[in-house]
């Protein structure tokens, strides 16, 4: 992928796994102020061109 094909900038969704970690353990915590703290995360980054989401 060239920089130049992109037609926006890149979008990065960071959230908690939900599925099978290899057995390591989730832990969150929520704060007073509303925040849901978590671990481990994910982390997707999509890059929009033309015609394909990459």
């Amino acid at each position: 992928m060239n920089e130049s094909e992109l037609v926006c900038d890149s979008v990065v969704m960071a959230g908690p796994i939900f599925w099978n970690t290899s057995n390591a353990e989730i832990l969150y915590k929520k704060e007073l102020d509303g925040w849901l703290w978590f671990t481990p995360i994910d982390v997707t980054i999509l890059h929009m061109t033309q015609h394909k989401i990459v």
